[in-house]
């Protein structure tokens, strides 16, 4: 694959690592979609903001897709300080929230997003991941500010499938009130402090 991906890194050397993957229309220090509000854990913990290939400072995955989840899993695996427990994947939908400013950036990552390999087609090993010893955590939003027809056809879903998924890899569901699909971004102290703790339990 052409070039390393772009890696914004927050914290001091030698504390515990933690990477942050981003969802579609985003990148890793994005302060819309992004986790630019989970700079305060740096005080604690040393923060890989990465750029998923086809967004922000990183190259195209290739020709067939600039956003590949497969290119993801070989990135992630060359990242030097990380280890697979200290993954944590975010991701964007539509929520019906305002539009941010239509950068270069943000054009980059939503032609992206049109054009990635699709993620349902991603097989996840649930078995291993419910036999792995360390803490799971699936956070999501409560999704009750949202507009009707959105927490409807949005919310629910992914508030389901959230606690389904905790259940099948032998985790602990979080909801974020008042947040719905961006709880990084529209509740940043109560999952920063979700967060905190479940790296405190990893240690």
């Amino acid at each position: 694959m052409p070039g390393s991906v772009h890696v914004t890194t927050l914290g001091p050397h030698g504390a515990p690592p933690v990477l942050f993957v981003h969802g579609s229309t985003s990148w890793g220090d994005d302060p819309h979609y992004g986790f630019a509000a989970q700079a305060p854990l740096a005080g604690r913990f040393r923060l890989l903001l990465m750029d998923r290939r086809g967004y922000g400072g990183s190259p195209d995955a290739g020709e067939s897709f600039p956003g590949d989840y497969l290119a993801d899993d070989d990135d992630i695996a060359e990242l030097p300080e990380l280890t697979p427990e200290q993954w944590l994947q975010a991701s964007v939908g539509s929520t019906g929230s305002p539009p941010p400013e239509a950068s270069e950036p943000r054009l980059r990552a939503a032609g992206t997003a049109l054009r990635e390999r699709v993620c349902w087609e991603a097989a996840i090993p649930l078995p291993a991941l419910r036999a792995a010893a360390f803490p799971k955590l699936v956070i999501s939003g409560t999704w009750e500010s949202a507009p009707e027809q959105d927490r409807e056809r949005g919310g629910v879903p992914f508030m389901a499938c959230a606690r389904i998924t905790a259940e099948r890899v032998g985790g602990r569901h979080a909801s974020v009130p008042g947040a719905g699909h961006w709880p990084h971004v529209e509740a940043p102290e109560t999952l920063n402090g979700l967060l905190a703790e479940l790296w405190h339990q990893a240690a």
